[in-house]
């Protein structure tokens, strides 16, 4: 059986000085799979949000580089603000079919992609992370807040109208994975990628007592890497979602179906992302 067609979208921050490190834990798990032949990374792709563009590529790089896949995997430059084309979303345009994107960032990339061939919305399947079902509101007390969704509202509003496979990770479910001082341990103990991983989280866990009110933070996007390769236990509802203003979802008896991850098991996510650290 083939493995798995595999895109990354990401906005990630890790190994740079500011910015959410969540990205880099769900690529370093993506890539972990790659290179051990679970999955087929066909491509990494830079957007705009929890940093720029920019910062995500030379971040996306040194990752690719760390574990000597950066002529292997190709990397795209993608959107650099709302509602602008990019390589990224080109490339992405050309995915084949039953590729899974897994979108971790503000929808940019993904929107302009389907728009540039509406045929990809037969051939792939968007796993997103983002969205707030049980309270409303991008800042405290409504918590947890939105924010990819939000930062490129009409990107996000096309790809609920778009007749994609959509599965979406609410920002309130995902939470649920966190991690503090010892879980960072655990990944330490894995060896020489654990280490570096923890290294360039350390910052996020010191500034996790201002942002989220505790000694740890969440990995919200680790877990749609992990479901995407098969070692996640969780519970899916098919809800009708559609986008409101900033990035508000609504229940829509008009809108297609979104496969919701509702529930899942956040000590056997962890452990899952372990064995991979460990096996590498």
């Amino acid at each position: 059986m083939e493995p798995q067609a595999l895109w990354v979208d990401t906005d990630l921050a890790l190994g740079a000085p500011r910015g959410d490190v969540d990205d880099g834990w769900a690529l370093l798990a993506a890539l972990l799979a790659h290179r051990a032949g679970r999955v087929k990374l066909l491509g990494v792709s830079a957007v705009h949000g929890n940093t720029s563009a920019t910062t995500a590529l030379a971040c996306a790089k040194k990752l690719l580089g760390a574990l000597g896949l950066d002529r292997e995997v190709p990397l795209y430059p993608g959107a650099s603000g709302p509602g602008l084309h990019s390589p990224a979303a080109a490339a992405l345009a050309a995915a084949p079919e039953g590729t899974r994107v897994l979108a971790l960032g503000p929808l940019t990339n993904v929107a302009r992609a389907l728009a540039l061939d509406p045929r990809l919305a037969g051939r792939v399947r968007v796993s997103m992370v983002g969205g707030n079902l049980r309270s409303w509101g991008r800042w405290a007390p409504w918590w947890p807040f939105e924010f990819n969704l939000a930062l490129d509202a009409p990107a996000a509003r096309e790809v609920f109208q778009a007749p994609v496979e959509r599965w979406l990770y609410p920002l309130d479910v995902t939470a649920g994975l966190r991690v503090g001082v010892p879980a960072l341990l655990r990944v330490a103990r894995t060896g020489a990628l654990g280490r570096r991983l923890v290294a360039g989280s350390l910052r996020w866990l010191a500034y996790a007592p201002l942002r989220y009110r505790s000694l740890s933070f969440p990995v919200w996007d680790l877990v749609p890497a992990l479901d995407a390769l098969g070692c996640l236990p969780r519970e899916v509802l098919v809800r009708r979602l559609a986008v409101r203003g900033r990035g508000l979802l609504v229940d829509d008896p008009e809108a297609g179906p979104t496969f919701t991850v509702s529930v899942f098991d956040p000590e056997a996510g962890l452990r899952a992302f372990l064995a991979l650290l460990a096996a590498a």
